[in-house]
């Protein structure tokens, strides 16, 4: 907009200056001056327009540049979270496993235990019947012996008699 104004203004002058032209009577030199001034106008312009755009441009690539930066840490962000959920979900199922095992690990030390205490249970009445019947056996042993002892007596007795 400021170019268009500018031309404008241009075309004002202009025609300004073919009546200068016109009142002076001409002159050269006054003309080149004109058109160095003009151009240098030009160029000063030009170049504060490639300014403004070159600045444009190197704002555009830094909005882009940290949007970009932007992206990747939430992308990284995201990929952290998701890290961080399947580890924790692997943990969740190591310490699951793991909690079975001991339970397993439990349960066959209690098994193991009962076994052994019917094992000992057994092994003990098995030597509570060995010892009734030793004890029976000498029992009857002592009988016999008594029956024997007995036995001579009363044979004795008859003898005597």
């Amino acid at each position: 907009m400021k170019a268009a104004k500018n031309r404008k203004e241009e075309k004002k002058k202009n025609k300004g200056g073919k009546q200068e032209k016109e009142e002076e009577g001409g002159g050269r030199k006054k003309r080149e001056e004109k058109k160095e001034e003009e151009k240098k106008k030009r160029e000063e312009e030009e170049r504060k327009g490639r300014r403004r755009r070159c600045k444009r441009r190197k704002m555009r690539r830094i909005i882009r540049r940290r949007k970009k930066e932007k992206r990747k840490e939430v992308e990284e962000e995201e990929e952290k979270k998701k890290r961080e959920e399947e580890e924790r979900k692997g943990r969740r199922r190591r310490c699951k496993r793991r909690k079975m095992r001991r339970i397993i690990r439990r349960r066959k030390k209690e098994k193991r235990k009962e076994v052994e205490e019917e094992e000992e249970k057994k092994k003990r009445e098995e030597e509570r019947k060995m010892e009734e019947k030793k004890v029976q056996e000498e029992e009857e042993e002592k009988n016999k012996e008594e029956e024997r002892k007995r036995k001579k007596e009363e044979e004795n007795v008859e003898e005597k008699k």
